[in-house]
């Protein structure tokens, strides 16, 4: 099924869904092309018990909503407009879902918040009043841009021990606490650059590898943590005033 809004706009009162599953179970739905504002939720297809999977938003703008956009597992949000919403910008479920070339920006909550096993590809997420981008153990974090967000720049956190991530490419600058804090041990950091953030412009919890970042002019600059397993993180070619060894 697709929802084409055919450039138009969904304006509500602060109450209820402007496009929503209505608790049934509606497999890979297509919404885009239009601007959704005014509603508590301003796409929610994710109200099933038994979860929708496979929903497609593209070509969205959720303004001015409580949450801007929810999907299920496997859904994809992409090249769309999340902004001025109360609480999160953009939530999804994990499966294999995709979160890619976004501007998240001004949400009263998180930007991005992805469950385990997401993809979440070359989005700007900016200004929001908690994390700029907060995800699950297993996800894939590459070529982020991160802001002035209210907590961490990215927040990747595995409830589960050894569920790796992939985190690279991103750059994250005077966010409120860390540039990038990877909590999930056995991930590939890589390649990001990080300054002028409050706490640590890069944290991850070892054993990880950890290569070719950047990471300079932050209050802390690379922290690597061994607080789970006692095992030291690969250290290669980072760019960092120190290392901080926990």
């Amino acid at each position: 099924m697709t929802i084409d809004l055919g450039g138009f706009e969904l304006r509500g009162n602060g109450m209820g869904s402007g496009i929503t599953d209505d608790g049934t179970v509606r497999q890979e739905t297509t919404i885009r092309n239009g601007t959704i504002t005014g509603f508590a939720a301003g796409i929610d297809f994710d109200i099933s018990t038994t979860g929708q999977e496979g929903t497609v938003v593209e070509d969205v703008r959720a303004i001015a909503n409580g949450v801007g956009i929810r999907v299920g597992r496997s859904g994809v949000v992409r090249h769309s407009v999340v902004r001025d919403n109360t609480s999160t910008g953009i939530i999804v479920g994990g499966g294999g879902s995709v979160v890619a070339y976004n501007l998240v920006r001004d949400n009263g909550g998180t930007g991005i918040l992805a469950d385990t096993g997401a993809v979440i590809i070359g989005n700007s997420s900016t200004f929001n009043t908690l994390d700029g981008i907060s995800a699950g153990g297993a996800t894939t974090v590459v070529d982020n841009t991160v802001v002035q967000n209210g907590r961490d720049g990215i927040a990747v956190s595995a409830s589960v021990q050894l569920a790796g991530s992939v985190v690279s490419g991103n750059t994250a600058f005077a966010n409120t606490e860390d540039g990038i804090d990877v909590n999930s041990v056995g991930s590939v950091v890589s390649g990001n650059a990080s300054s002028a953030n409050n706490g640590a412009g890069l944290s991850v919890e070892c054993p990880s590898n950890v290569f070719d970042n950047a990471v300079v002019g932050n209050t802390t600059n690379l922290e690597l943590l061994n607080t789970t397993f006692n095992e030291a993180c690969t250290d290669t070619n980072n760019l960092a005033s120190t290392a901080t060894l926990k």
